[in-house]
């Protein structure tokens, strides 16, 4: 089971559709009733986008969502955060969070490094766009991605199965986001089977 923390996007509906169609089960969750012990209990857990902007948000609030989703820091199971959940993990791990272009197209993501989550993708590929904020790499994040837009598009932990985007992958007309959906399925040990 994947558990999806839904962070106010309306596109986290989108995800669970995809992993639907490719017959992983999933659960959408809202960010006021997820339960750790529930989470921890998944095969993997993704973090949805957001209408919220961080760089807004005034410090007791901001220090709120710190630690609200600290517990994101120590999981042991795989970890996809998705635009607002991509700049969550940047935070949570000492990246800084700022304004961008505001960006709602098409952009071309420039792979940095190779990762299996982008396994069997070109080196540039494109990705739907829905955001007004970028983050910082944190210390010690692999570089996977970067647009003309937004330096880091994409980054993994070192270590850990926690992997982030910027762009949304699960936008339902993007073939190469369900892939990456796919691949971040396989990463977390889970069989992916294709719809017939």
């Amino acid at each position: 089971m994947v558990t999806i923390i839904n962070l106010g996007s309306k596109k986290t509906e989108q995800i669970s559709e995809v992993l639907t169609a490719k017959k992983i089960a999933n659960k959408v969750v809202s960010e006021n009733e997820f339960r750790l012990a529930e989470i921890q209990k998944s095969s993997a857990l993704i973090l949805s986008g957001s209408p919220v902007l961080l760089s807004e948000i005034p410090g007791d609030e901001y220090a709120h969502y710190m630690i609200k989703y600290d517990f994101v820091k120590s999981l042991t199971i795989p970890v996809l955060g998705i635009c607002f959940g991509h700049q969550l993990i940047g935070i949570l791990h000492g990246a800084r969070i700022g304004k961008c272009t505001p960006d709602r197209d098409w952009q071309t993501i420039k792979q940095v490094n190779q990762h299996q989550l982008f396994s069997d993708f070109d080196d540039e590929y494109k990705m739907k766009q829905d955001h007004q904020e970028c983050v910082t790499l944190p210390p010690h994040f692999i570089h996977l991605g970067t647009s003309v837009i937004c330096e880091n598009e994409a980054m993994a932990h070192p270590v850990k199965k926690m992997i982030s985007v910027q762009f949304h992958p699960e936008s339902l007309a993007t073939e190469h986001g369900h892939a990456m959906l796919a691949n971040f399925m396989r990463i977390a040990g889970m069989p992916v089977r294709e719809r017939a």
